[in-house]
């Protein structure tokens, strides 16, 4: 939008203007009923509230002042009549001063409206490139952690007479117990550990169920099987931790619905996972038994 004389912008350039001024620069929350009656004073006499927007903007009170006396009822259809005469009689009254006001606030203004609209304006093409370049760096998405997941399972040549042949790591998450292999579970833990850094409220304690979203607000997955296997994942390389080290069998009576919060576990990131000898696994699945009972 250009710069130009207060009179010569359309109806619709000013209403434009008295839009972008309330939002850009109004400093506290208002409740809908006060800015539908903003609007409503727009549509019946856009000039005497852009008259009101100069003469607040000249004494540095912004939109609030305005907002604040229609809160109060000032702004009743009698008032806003008397307000106006006022407008015409100040304008009258002191031109040249009232003039260089308009100056100075649509100078303003409109500056601040076409960096707002540039921003805001992206092409299709643009939109499209943002989202390929942020995808990118994206490590966490539900192809990535379930291929990660799969390949910390054990194979079929590593089991022999369903036995693991190699050091493994047993955990469970929300819906199901895994056997992780343990060295597999190291190979990968620097890439698990990068994902699970993008999950929105790690860096302090995040719920299961908030575990979906990124820390940009994007969903990598609608499914609370992909969130339950990244979650194992976290617990297997002890990048995760459950809030008092509370047992799986506990957690129904600690958290609601038995669904439970994680927190980052920072000192554990480059530390090797330590698995179990195959040799102890029926060991192992006893004392895990007994330990239920």
């Amino acid at each position: 939008m250009r710069i130009k004389r207060i009179d010569c912008y359309s109806e619709l350039e000013k209403k434009e203007l008295l839009n972008h001024w309330l939002h850009y620069y109004k400093l506290a929350e208002y409740s809908q009923e006060t800015l539908n009656r903003f609007q409503e004073l727009m549509e019946k006499d856009c000039d005497t509230l852009l008259q009101l927007a100069v003469v607040g903007h000249a004494n540095n009170f912004g939109p609030n002042r305005l907002l604040e006396e229609i809160q109060k009822e000032i702004a009743s259809d009698k008032k806003f009549k008397k307000t106006k005469s006022k407008c015409r009689t100040l304008k009258e009254k002191y031109p040249e001063q009232h003039e260089r006001a308009e100056e100075r606030f649509l100078i303003e203004v409109v500056t601040t409206y076409n960096r707002f609209q540039k921003k805001k304006t992206v092409t299709e093409e643009e939109l499209i490139r943002k989202i390929q370049e942020s995808s990118k760096n994206m490590k966490l998405t539900s192809k990535r952690v379930t291929e990660v997941f799969e390949d910390c399972l054990f194979r079929d040549e590593e089991v022999k007479d369903g036995k693991p042949n190699k050091e493994f790591s047993i955990t469970e998450g929300l819906r199901v117990k895994v056997i992780f292999n343990t060295e597999r579970l190291n190979q990968h833990k620097p890439e698990i550990n990068e994902m699970i850094n993008e999950i929105i409220g790690i860096d302090k304690i995040a719920h299961f169920l908030n575990m979906c979203t990124r820390k940009d607000g994007t969903l990598w997955t609608g499914s609370h099987d992909e969130v339950d296997q990244l979650m194992m994942l976290g617990l297997a390389t002890e990048i995760l931790a459950i809030p008092l080290n509370i047992s799986r069998d506990s957690w129904k009576d600690f958290f609601p619905d038995g669904i439970p919060f994680v927190i980052k576990n920072n000192e554990k990131t480059a530390t090797a996972v330590v698995g179990n000898d195959p040799k102890d696994f029926l060991k192992v699945l006893n004392n895990i038994s007994h330990q239920k009972k």
